[in-house]
């Protein structure tokens, strides 16, 4: 465990490969970022068809870490972030990519305090997946 009195703050960076598809069943859709309140923040799209997010996050003293912010989910022991995908018009879920946090550890965020941990995930997966933290 790191010790540290204050939440420390850094940048996460999640890459996706095979992003869903703009419509769903011939409606518009929306996929990104999703923070506490529901709100979907759109990512960057690249011209090979990668989509990239990045939000900031802090981390307080734990073992684990314990990421917060405006995008970290569950509870203080399993924090994730989601990529989520819904009609735009509809609140309801199409479906939800859960990005475990649980990955990162102190080494990578006392090196990341000044850069960008990433992560790749595939999404055409659903549910909770597995993801390895690196520095960007």
């Amino acid at each position: 465990m790191m010790p540290v009195s204050k939440p420390l703050k850094f940048h996460l960076r999640l890459i996706c490969a095979n992003p869903p598809a703009p419509e769903c069943d011939g409606e518009p859709a929306v996929f990104g970022l999703q923070d506490k309140n529901g709100t979907l923040v759109e990512g960057e799209t690249l011209p090979d068809d990668l989509i990239i997010f990045e939000c900031d996050a802090q981390v307080k003293p734990g073992n684990p870490p314990n990421f917060l912010g405006p995008y970290a989910h569950g509870t203080p022991k399993d924090r994730f972030l989601y990529l989520s995908y819904r009609r735009a018009d509809d609140d309801a879920w199409i479906k939800r990519i859960k990005v475990p946090l649980s990955g990162i550890t102190w080494e990578q965020i006392r090196d990341a305090r000044c850069k960008i941990l990433e992560a790749t995930i595939d999404g055409s997966r659903a549910a909770r997946v597995n993801v390895e933290w690196i520095p960007a």
